[in-house]
């Protein structure tokens, strides 16, 4: 079928978000406005049976979302980790969780 990606930002903190619930694919939010997290951080949920049956890949992959195996070959990473970046904000992290 088409995927479902939904822009939860405007929602998340204000209202339940239940993805089974939507039935989504792939569902997107922000750490700051209504969840009062830090600036600059977010979160991505895929469901795993759609990155499985797509083999769905991020714009650009680096050694954290994907094993590379030789020249110009690669493996991504299993299930939404392929979505991670290296580098990233560990005290961002830490305030979305908090948050």
């Amino acid at each position: 079928g088409i995927p479902y990606l939904l822009d939860a930002c405007q929602s998340v903190g204000q209202m339940p978000v239940d993805v089974e619930e939507i039935g989504c694919d792939l569902l997107v939010g922000t750490g700051r406005k209504y969840l009062r997290g830090p600036r600059g951080v977010g979160f991505l949920y895929a469901r795993e049976e759609f990155v499985e049956r797509t083999n769905a890949q991020p714009a650009m992959l680096d050694l954290h979302g994907a094993r590379w195996d030789s020249m110009g070959t690669y493996v991504p990473a299993p299930g939404a980790k392929r979505f991670e970046q290296y580098e990233v904000s560990f005290a961002a992290k830490v305030g979305l969780g908090v948050a």
